[in-house]
């Protein structure tokens, strides 16, 4: 199920977006690592635009999105809805 998240992210002077923490339930998580950032119009699971990001969070990979036209994240928490 798809849960919109608090993102504290750096946007470099080139455009790039890099996250850097996230809140989930009211704690806040580091993002430790980005490892990738592709584009979502690439991916046939997530239609629209924005970017896909694969981080680690407490030492696990996962995936964080943003979507251009919402100007939001959001994660993917499995179990719910």
């Amino acid at each position: 199920m798809k849960q919109y998240v608090d993102v504290l992210a750096n946007w470099e002077k080139t455009g790039k977006i890099v996250p850097v923490a996230l809140q989930l339930d009211g704690v806040r998580y580091k993002v430790e690592r980005v490892f990738a950032a592709q584009p979502l119009e690439s991916l046939k699971s997530s239609p629209g635009t924005g970017f896909r990001y694969t981080v680690q969070i407490c030492g696990q990979r996962s995936y964080l999105y943003y979507g251009d036209a919402e100007k939001l994240w959001w994660v993917d928490v499995p179990g719910q809805g």
